[in-house]
């Protein structure tokens, strides 16, 4: 039995990165060729937000130290002899600083770097210095989308393994319902003042209906405000996370997606699995792997807010293109099952046993 090692900065947060390596650590788990094993790099304590198998290990190595440069020393001190001891035959590692810091841990005997973001959402000295130069160190690179992986062509191992479906769902959207649905951080990234912009256009053709915007982060009060400005409380309604989203999805009428970039967005796919139409931007990356524009959802230009709007509009306002997307939603979810992205996740773990 192979040892595998993922390791990410917080796995107690509730974003759709935590889902990723929670979903690929259940997959691996269920095999008995590895053994999973997650360090949370960031925290002392405390349970993964998503459910994890049982026979799953965490590992926290948050040190109690008030300065900040010693304190990252210390907890690569922690995850170096954790490594050290435990002899990790796969190690990955999912944020770039985390991938170089690998590099230094010389008892792991195979290193990949997850990618869960577009290459050209990161800064310059990301991509050079982490990226081009200590990447191509490491024995794969893993990335979520065709499109991102024309980026790693420096690299002689660029792997594209999408994320998986996190749930089976129990039941299926209508798409009656008139709930508009969005999920996600608030932050800049995610681009949720878009969205409200978007329906601020249209708010006379929506009145009857209404929006719930899932999530936490640091721009909530902004958001909040901003529904508040544009005479929006009525129809925007900001709600805390849950651990029940398959609920939030099923009683949803479609899905918008405003985000200024992504991966492979966790919840398009969560979405489409429950039946759920879709608009959203064609941002980079992502996006346009998941959709089939005017087949199972709509894409629009990015940054486009108009546009946004109107295609939101026309979801509203016809009942039968929501029905017929969410439909062809469902039957395009395979490709994401849990059986398929462990079958790409052992070719890949095969492969590096017979690379020296």
């Amino acid at each position: 039995m192979q040892k595998i090692l993922i390791i990410i900065d917080d796995i107690t947060r509730s974003n759709g990165t935590e889902r990723a390596v929670c979903n690929l650590a259940n997959i691996l788990s269920t095999s008995e060729k590895y053994q999973p094993t997650i360090i949370s790099l960031n925290t002392a304590n405390g349970n993964p937000y998503y459910p994890v198998n049982n026979n799953i290990k965490i590992i926290h190595c948050a040190v109690s130290v008030k300065n900040k440069l010693l304190r990252k020393i210390a907890e690569f001190k922690q995850l170096k002899n954790i490594c050290d001891n435990e002899f990790f035959d796969i190690a990955i590692g999912v944020y770039p600083v985390i991938s170089a810091q690998m590099l230094f841990i010389g008892s792991i005997k195979k290193k990949i770097a997850a990618e869960h973001n577009s290459y050209g959402a990161a800064p310059l000295w990301v991509k050079l210095v982490w990226r081009k130069t200590c990447y191509r160190f490491l024995d794969a690179v893993v990335l979520l989308t065709n499109a991102d992986a024309v980026n790693y062509k420096f690299h002689k191992n660029a792997v594209v393994i999408p994320n998986s479906l996190s749930f089976i769902p129990n039941n299926l959207s209508s798409t009656e319902n008139k709930v508009v649905l969005a999920i996600g951080r608030f932050t800049y990234q995610k681009g949720f003042e878009r969205l409200i912009e978007a329906i601020a256009m249209i708010k006379e053709n929506c009145l009857d209906w209404q929006v719930r915007i899932v999530g936490n982060g640091e721009n909530k009060d902004k958001l909040q405000k901003q529904i508040t400005d544009c005479g929006l409380e009525k129809t925007i309604k900001i709600i805390s996370p849950t651990n029940k989203i398959e609920d939030e999805y099923c009683s949803a009428g479609f899905y918008v997606m405003s985000s200024r970039y992504e991966g492979l967005p966790m919840v398009l796919i969560e979405a489409k699995s429950c039946g759920l139409p879709i608009v959203s931007f064609d941002c980079p990356e992502g996006p346009a792997d998941i959709i089939q524009n005017d087949t199972d959802g709509i894409l629009i230009e990015k940054n486009n807010v108009k546009a946004l709007s109107q295609a939101i509009l026309k979801m509203i306002e016809n009942p039968q293109l929501r029905k017929r997307y969410g439909q062809e939603a469902v039957k395009d979810i395979e490709r994401f099952l849990p059986e398929n992205i462990f079958n790409k996740w052992d070719n890949l773990f095969e492969k590096l046993k017979v690379q020296k």
